[in-house]
């Protein structure tokens, strides 16, 4: 996945592109929200000269659990403000009714240059 970005937390790794993604968390039902990736606003990605993403990939890979999810963007207008996706508990049997036990969400409000370029460099 050229030009994207791979975090790591103590449960996950996550990638993105990071002109899309400004923040990616999951939280479970009734838990608390574990922050995976927030963008150092002060510090624009640099999208001169390639443009804004208008394809790319989100990966979550869970480190201790059988969480691995892959998702292909392809959004051309860059009419997305986020996606929120609804995991199922990781016992369930495919097929099956089961009630969802993690939200995962990547909010889609990176700060990058242009349009914020200063001095026309991004940090």
């Amino acid at each position: 996945m050229e030009d994207h970005t791979t975090v790591s937390t103590d449960n996950y790794d996550v990638s993105f592109h990071p002109a899309f993604a400004s923040s990616c968390v999951i939280e479970p039902v009734g838990g608390t929200a574990e922050t995976l990736y927030r963008q150092d606003r002060s510090k624009p990605v640099d999208c001169r000269g390639k443009g804004h993403p208008k394809k790319h990939t989100i990966k979550l890979k869970g480190k201790n659990n059988g969480r691995d999810v892959t998702i292909t963007i392809d959004d051309p207008n860059h009419n997305i403000a986020s996606l929120q996706i609804r995991l199922y508990h990781e016992d369930r049997v495919p097929g099956e009714d089961g009630e969802y036990s993690d939200v995962f969400t990547v909010e889609n409000n990176a700060n990058t240059c242009p349009p914020n370029c200063v001095d026309g460099d991004p940090g």
